[in-house]
């Protein structure tokens, strides 16, 4: 079939099923799934994969499982299935991570997923030392380990397959750590759009109130006389829960917007 065929039905799938947007879908689609950067062209599109590519849409499945891949700071990041799907908001992060972290640092990124943020601030930061990166999803290891090799920072970075309780001695060779932590309320579960439904819980939901796991991770570190910065990532609808743990008021804190003007960002000096 001809890719300008092929465009249309593709098209009309997102429209059924996803209801939309398009343009950047058909994109992903037409570039990663088949290898024609013109979905207008006379181009012959492999209907075995455009096949799968239709059921896929007709499950609902994220656009980004079903080309394998995410675009972050303008790099493709392989994305494996049940592994968390980087969200634009989260370059701003990465942004503010190459302000804050000390030169030749040694930094640890909580919930590698991907590896986005980590494998980024290395591309940004040639003086960053070295990246921990742990997950407790094995398949987001793996993941996170298969970027960092296509993108040439492997020697820089370490990955583990860990939950971050379990692991707490790490934070003896760190002096700033980074996070995109799960932090959505479990209520939000009812009300999320089927796409999302797809990736995985824990990456998603930080507990009843969404900042659980947040305050765990502070009560670890004060536990463990953590030395350090902590910027992580957080959602602006339940900030009023977040700043009640007592390293809101023990320590410094920054707040950063993302490029939505959201208030997005935590930055808690530890000192």
């Amino acid at each position: 079939m001809k890719a300008y065929r092929a465009r249309t039905v593709i098209r009309s799938y997102l429209k059924k099923f996803y209801g939309g947007p398009y343009e950047h879908d058909i994109r992903y689609i037409f570039h990663y799934c088949f290898g024609i950067h013109n979905s207008f062209s006379d181009d012959e599109v492999d209907e075995r994969v455009l096949n799968r590519v239709l059921d896929d849409i007709g499950r609902g499945l994220p656009i980004q499982y079903i080309c394998g891949v995410e675009e972050f700071m303008g790099r493709p990041f392989l994305v494996f299935p049940d592994v968390f799907i980087p969200r634009q908001e989260t370059e701003a992060l990465v942004y503010v991570a190459a302000k804050k972290i000390p030169k030749h640092a040694e930094v640890l990124e909580i919930g590698t997923g991907t590896g986005v943020i980590g494998i980024s601030l290395l591309l940004l930061r040639n003086d960053i030392a070295h990246i921990i990166g742990v997950d407790i999803s094995p398949v987001a290891t793996v993941n996170t380990f298969v970027n960092a090799r296509r993108f040439g920072v492997i020697s820089r970075m370490d990955v583990m397959n860990s939950s971050i309780f379990d692991a707490s001695e790490i934070f003896s060779s760190v002096s700033f750590v980074v996070s995109n932590p799960p932090y959505l309320p479990l209520s939000d579960a009812y009300t999320i759009d089927k796409t999302v439904s797809y990736e995985p819980g824990s990456a998603l939901y930080g507990g009843g109130e969404g900042v659980e796991f947040i305050h765990s991770t502070l009560d670890m570190m004060e536990k463990i006389r953590f030395r350090g910065g902590f910027l992580f990532e957080f959602d602006d609808t339940t900030k009023r829960s977040l700043v009640k743990h007592k390293a809101f008021s023990r320590y410094k804190v920054e707040y950063y917007r993302d490029d939505f003007g959201k208030e997005r960002f935590a930055l808690i000096w530890l000192l």
